[in-house]
């Protein structure tokens, strides 16, 4: 465990109104941060994120899935996919 703090917070305490580029590599964590900034309806103009699925247990394919689709029903398209 190790202490956090959500993307709204973060950008309530240092006074921020946008976010043009967030990049996550986090380690199976991608999934909760992704929720909380729908969530919190934060726009973000561009997401880089490395997904860990079928490499960190218990991360599926189907919850890479799950989360790309929300992203899209939000708005966000894939512009790039790396192999």
């Amino acid at each position: 465990k190790v202490p956090c703090e959500s993307v709204a917070s973060l950008m309530k305490r240092f006074n921020h109104k946008r976010i043009d580029l967030l990049k996550m590599d986090i380690e199976g964590a991608e999934f909760e941060v992704i929720d909380s900034i729908i969530e919190s309806g934060i726009f973000i103009s561009q997401i880089a994120v490395e997904y860990h699925n079928a490499v960190l247990k218990g991360i599926s394919r189907r919850k890479t899935i799950n989360s790309l689709i929300k992203l899209w029903s939000h708005g966000y398209r894939i512009i790039n996919k790396g192999g």
